[in-house]
């Protein structure tokens, strides 16, 4: 299924910039970035909880956030872009 991660990391605030890194890597180990924090991940419902797990034990979540927009298998007409279009990878073909 496809699923987007979005995050806002207080990098500025102790400890933050470690924890921006280790989430961005998190997301890159699942994903492409298509945005900045912005993730597209071709997962399935395992590889879901387990990403979710970890980015839970990663955030504080007193100051970050981190939200998934499920997209589901037939998410091809819920993407549009406006300008110019970051995604590096065929969605179509990616494994």
């Amino acid at each position: 299924m496809m699923t987007v991660v979005v995050y806002d990391i207080a990098s500025s605030e102790p400890g933050g910039a470690k924890r921006l890194r280790q989430v961005a890597k998190a997301c890159a180990n699942r994903g492409v970035p298509v945005q900045d924090s912005v993730y597209e991940c071709q997962i399935n419902a395992e590889e879901y909880r387990q990403l979710r797990a970890r980015l839970e034990q990663l955030i504080d979540p007193e100051r970050d956030s981190v939200r998934f927009y499920l997209l589901g298998n037939r998410y091809q007409n819920r993407i549009q872009t406006l300008g110019v279009d970051r995604v590096r990878w065929d969605r179509e073909t990616f494994v």
